[in-house]
């Protein structure tokens, strides 16, 4: 048998297993494997290192794994990845920007990590920010794992994120055109991964297979594997609309979840539109779930049908592998990643295992220079002890002398570099500061978005939430040097740029609802319900849900918001209510029955920006 790579995937309730051979275009799927761990039907796996262990054993006694190189993956839960932008610097400089980056942007101590990261290659105009995809996990997660396996002796090539593994097998794989949003569904992890060209984004969202089980197991009072297999074979099922009424709360979170993530990448990327979305999964597969998501984001839906690239053989089945591609897409990536045919090649194996494999690689010449050496060693004493000795005694002084000299000039440039490159780094800790301003607006204006699913929902009632777009402006404060020379103030000294003081958030809805008599009327709805306002009392209108104007974060002033009416024909885009409860007879939607507003939220970025606001605010009323 040829050799080949090994993609492991590791998660909390299974390990999925594939082989790849060949370095070519086209390389070779040659086994693929699925081994659930005990106890994972009933929702309550045992203790999570024995059950990978035992599943990893099964995998290496079936397969005969011995010394082929294998990639392992661990779950995304466990991992913190960010999008961060960096000033238009040279490329040589990156790699100290970003070790500088992480420091600021990982949420835990940096020694406490193993981290790496991936520079988004792409054409880059004169003077935009540089972008980069940083990763971590914490050192202890993947030191455990290893000691965990360590008696199975896998020649471990490396540790990647699932979620990124994922991404390598699609864009490698699949045809991916504009902005695509991909939904990996698992029992227990659900992870979204926003892929746009050779950048991507993740967020492990809080909705997961086992969040739609447990709704099934409470509407039909079952055992939790009976509920698993009922949500898998629901369509076949004579009580097929009692299922969806029991699964469809739990899948209109999912979607709530899912608009969140996709406006708050586009707050930070400036991506228009997306394409489609990818489902992947088992739990993707239950009753109307493709429907109603493509349906509520207005996005085509779609699924993984087969390998676009790579060919089958070996003991993979053909007409078995369209079912299990839903699942092994992570292990994929990894087993791609292992024969370097990925775009992403982070691989976070601790440095001291990495000099490990490196030293056991270079272990037998290592031998032959030492013996060498001896030889050579031998021979000169031989032939003039006395004159190798007092050699031997010069050139270790030397070398002492030279070692303190080099050393004493490393610092010197560590400690000017540092000197120099300070003031222009400090002001980047805040370009990413409060990335979360997007999703706090976002939190405060989800919960009072009505239930447009409800067909009893009277259609005045009913409001759609069909875009969201943020942009961030920039103000630079200019010194009085800078104020009176304009040329100058527009240059950075060392960065090319200067850095902004004050940032001024724009938030814009775009909301559809049905025709009013008029447009105070269509306004007064949208500020009453999507807002929560009370314009008369200046106030919110229900008290016990939240508020975008007057909030504990904020307090808007009238100037801040605005909601504006667009054009009466409107052309995109249309509503597309999900019927429910009444079978497939569903409402027609004519364009000319709804009218569509903008809806503008504008606050400062930064805690002292804000309270800057409502002390001007304050001196204006006195």
């Amino acid at each position: 048998m040829a050799k080949g790579v090994w993609g492991i995937d590791v998660s909390k309730y299974s390990a999925k297993a594939v082989r790849l051979e060949g370095a070519g275009d086209s390389p070779t799927l040659t086994h693929v494997g699925v081994f659930a761990y005990e106890g994972a039907g009933t929702g309550e796996p045992g203790d999570p290192d024995a059950q990978i262990k035992q599943a990893l054993t099964q995998i290496k006694s079936t397969y005969k794994i011995t010394s082929e190189p294998i990639v392992f993956s661990l779950p995304s839960h466990s991992t913190f990845n960010r999008l961060i932008k960096l000033p238009p610097v040279d490329d040589a400089k990156i790699p100290e920007i970003v070790k500088y980056e992480a420091q600021s942007q990982i949420p835990f101590n940096i020694d406490e990590v193993l981290w790496d990261y991936q520079y988004v290659e792409r054409a880059y105009s004169p003077g935009e920010e540089k972008e980069v995809i940083l990763f971590a996990i914490k050192k202890d997660i993947v030191e455990q794992f290893l000691e965990n396996i360590a008696d199975l002796r896998f020649n471990v090539e490396a540790i990647q994120f699932a979620p990124v593994a994922l991404f390598n097998f699609l864009v490698r794989d699949q045809e991916m055109s504009g902005a695509t949003v991909a939904l990996d569904m698992g029992g227990d992890n659900t992870d979204l991964i926003v892929i746009d060209g050779t950048k991507f984004w993740v967020r492990n969202l809080p909705i997961t297979g086992n969040d739609i089980t447990k709704a099934l197991q409470k509407a039909f009072n079952i055992p939790f594997d009976e509920a698993e297999k009922l949500k898998l074979k629901a369509g076949q099922s004579q009580q097929a609309q009692k299922i969806f009424n029991a699964i469809q709360p739990v899948l209109r979170d999912l979607v709530n979840e899912i608009n969140r993530s996709m406006g708050y990448y586009k707050s930070i990327s400036k991506t228009s539109k997306f394409d489609k979305i990818l489902l992947l999964g088992n739990s993707t597969k239950t009753l109307n779930f493709q429907k109603f998501v493509s349906q509520s984001l207005q996005l085509n839906a779609a699924r993984v049908q087969k390998l676009n690239t790579m060919s089958v053989g070996g003991q993979v089945d053909p007409g078995d592998l369209g079912e299990s591609l839903a699942t092994i897409g992570t292990a994929l990536g990894l087993a791609l990643q292992g024969i370097s045919q990925t775009t992403n090649r982070v691989n976070l194996l601790p440095p001291v295992f990495v000099k490990a494999k490196e030293l056991k690689k270079k272990q037998p010449f290592l031998v032959a220079a030492m013996a060498a050496l001896f030889v050579l060693v031998g021979l000169a004493y031989v032939k003039d002890n006395g004159a190798v000795n007092t050699l031997q005694a010069s050139a270790t002084l030397a070398n002492s002398t030279k070692k303190i000299a080099d050393a004493q000039i490393e610092a010197f440039k560590e400690a000017k570099k540092v000197e120099d490159v300070r003031d222009n780094l400090e002001p980047l800790t805040q370009l990413s500061s409060e990335r979360d301003l997007v999703l706090k607006i976002m939190d405060l204006v989800n919960p009072n978005i009505p239930d447009n699913g409800k067909w009893e929902t009277p259609p005045a009632q009913k409001l759609w939430v069909v875009d969201w777009e943020f942009e961030e402006k920039e103000r630079i404060k200019l010194g009085d040097a800078s104020a009176a020379n304009p040329q100058a103030a527009s240059m950075a000294p060392a960065t090319g740029r200067p850095y902004p003081i004050n940032r001024i958030l724009t938030a814009v809805i775009q909301v559809v609802i049905t025709k009013r008599n008029s447009d105070p009327e269509g306004r007064d709805f949208i500020v009453r319900q999507l807002l929560n306002y009370n314009q008369g009392a200046k106030q919110p209108a229900r008290g016990e849900s939240p508020c975008p104007i007057k909030n504990p974060y904020w307090e808007l002033p009238d100037g801040g918001w605005a909601v504006i009416r667009d054009a009466d024909d409107l052309v995109w885009p249309i509503p597309n209510p999900f019927p429910g409860g009444k079978g497939d007879d569903q409402p027609t939607t004519d364009k000319k029955n709804y009218w569509r507003y903008q809806v503008k939220l504008e606050l400062p970025v930064g805690e002292e920006n804000r309270k800057a606001q409502a002390s001007e605010k304050g001196a204006e009323k006195k």
